[in-house]
């Protein structure tokens, strides 16, 4: 492999609480243990000191920090090392750049005007580099509002262009890879499934498995929506499986939360709160969780449902062999999607709990299947690859994801 100048852009960067971030920082570290490549980050917002530390001492140039735009940034970073081939990881996200500079401004259109114009720049400078972008974030698949449906031609356009200047795209499901290949047939386009921001168990933590052992995790606005749904649907939950302890992780300390945890008292005896817990502390909960609720989306997406593969939430579960189970109808799509071995699904106003034999196998072939297509090994293994054949990759044959 030639000698490689990795420029990662990102929004945010640890210890600020920013799930993308955290995507760059880990991929960085796990490039460079296994592949000797080293990340340069440019990053938007301020850098805290320990920022560096959690970067392994990796450079990180800020826009906010260095008051320039980010063309001007990477156009410096990029004539460092002109003896070296220049690859740059743009992780996207709702607008990027654009919601950098006015938030409120691109909520209104969903525009990422700004973020190409930023591109053209570096385009028209005659700077040799190749673009990697990963889309965490894509349009919604689903217009429900009249006013998409006049922005939709017009979002589609600046998206298709954004598409454009990629080498390869980077998603973690196969709607976003269907979306990317519609707006550009000739993106190359790599699939790989998030992977668990909190940790990875090695092994399978069977022993420590605790029966009736349930944990919701998420920000806080994901926890509100989430145990409002696990409130309506207890009685049904609780008539297939016993729930001994309920642990709710992540955000940070709520009202809203607490009275509705008031609320689920009243139906489970030990409910524990975790606001603010490090990743360390929620690792261990997971270990000894049997379930996770979740309730991703409010409505059926049926063939969307695959958009799963894009949550931190489900990949956790999965990475320490927790079983997902999900509050809302049209999950049972994305069962089998990267051979996925299953979930438990709300079907028909109740659940398909299997009986416990097949909860154990399936808590295994859950572990199981995260190490082999959504751990941090697999994403590293894809961006070293696209890395290496950069602009040899074949685009994959979207029509039969």
């Amino acid at each position: 492999m030639a000698e490689i100048n990795l420029i990662q852009i990102t929004q945010k960067l640890p210890p600020s609480l920013h799930g993308i971030g955290d995507y760059a920082c880990k991929l960085a570290s796990k490039l460079k243990l296994k592949y000797a490549i080293d990340s340069i980050f440019v990053n938007l917002d301020d850098i805290e000191e320990e920022t560096s530390e959690a970067l392994n001492n990796s450079s990180v140039y800020s826009l906010s920090k260095m008051k320039v735009k980010l063309a001007d940034i990477l156009i410096k970073v990029l004539e460092l090392h002109p003896e070296k081939e220049n690859i740059l990881i743009l992780h996207y996200d709702r607008g990027f750049y654009d919601t950098y500079l006015n938030e409120k401004q691109f909520e209104k259109y969903y525009l990422p005007i700004n973020l190409l114009k930023s591109l053209s720049t570096l385009k028209k400078q005659g700077l040799k580099f190749n673009l990697i972008i990963v889309f965490h974030e894509f349009l919604f698949p689903v217009i429900e509002r009249r006013r998409d449906y006049l922005l939709r031609p017009f979002q589609n356009l600046m998206m298709k262009k954004l598409i454009h200047n990629a080498d390869i795209a980077v998603c973690s499901n196969p709607v976003v890879a269907k979306q990317i290949f519609n707006l550009n047939h000739k993106t190359k386009i790599l699939i790989s499934p998030v992977f668990s921001n909190i940790g990875e168990p090695s092994y399978y933590p069977f022993e420590i498995k605790q029966e009736g052992v349930w944990v919701i995790f998420g920000s806080t606005d994901n926890l509100i929506t989430t145990l409002r749904q696990f409130i309506y649907q207890l009685h049904l939950i609780k008539k297939h499986q016993h729930i001994n302890v309920l642990n709710i992780l992540g955000g940070r300390q709520n009202d809203e939360v607490l009275n509705l945890i008031s609320e689920i008292k009243k139906h489970i005896s030990q409910v524990k709160y975790f606001p603010g817990i490090d990743n360390a502390e929620a690792s261990n909960i997971f270990k000894v969780s049997r379930f996770c609720y979740m309730y991703y989306f409010s409505r059926n997406l049926l063939e969307n449902s695959s958009l799963i593969f894009k949550s931190g939430v489900f990949s956790t579960a999965c990475s320490h062999g927790v079983i997902p189970v999900f509050g809302n109808e049209g999950m049972e799509y994305a069962i089998s999607v990267f051979e996925h071995p299953g979930f438990i699904c709300f079907q028909n106003q109740d659940f398909n709990f299997p009986d416990c034999q097949e909860i154990n196998a399936l808590s295994s072939n859950i572990f199981n299947w995260y190490q082999k297509y959504s751990s941090l090994e697999y994403a590293a293994s894809t961006f070293s690859h696209a890395i290496e054949y950069l602009g040899s990759q074949v685009v994959l044959n979207i029509s039969s994801l």
